[in-house]
């Protein structure tokens, strides 16, 4: 199961979701919804949570949540595509991961980090 949060693009939901996977989309659902909340969401359903909010990496790293996998995308509109495929590969991994991470994603690179 996919979270994403309210601020990813609705292109990158379409794909994944084209791609096969199941995604709760923030947006969709509870756009007000706070961060916390949205974190709770992603634990409760054991899910992968995607953002663009750079506040979630404030949730793990300063407030030791460690108890879901956030996916945090740093993009320029002109990067889109490669994302979308960095995106996907992340996601492909992560299928046979077992440890939660909080992974990076910008035009340059992947960077994965345990929690």
């Amino acid at each position: 199961m996919i979270i994403a949060d309210k601020c990813v693009n609705r292109n990158l939901v379409i794909s994944l979701r084209k791609a096969g996977y199941e995604v709760t989309y923030i947006a969709e659902i509870n756009s007000g919804i706070p961060d916390i909340e949205v974190l709770k969401a992603s634990e409760n359903l054991k899910g992968i949570l995607i953002t663009e909010d750079s506040d979630f990496g404030e949730w793990v790293f300063a407030h030791k949540i460690t108890t879901v996998t956030i996916i945090f995308l740093r993009y320029e509109k002109e990067d889109f595509e490669i994302i979308q495929q960095y995106l996907l590969e992340s996601l492909s991994k992560l299928e046979k991961e077992e440890a939660m991470q909080f992974i990076t994603i910008n035009k340059n690179k992947i960077r994965y980090r345990s929690i």
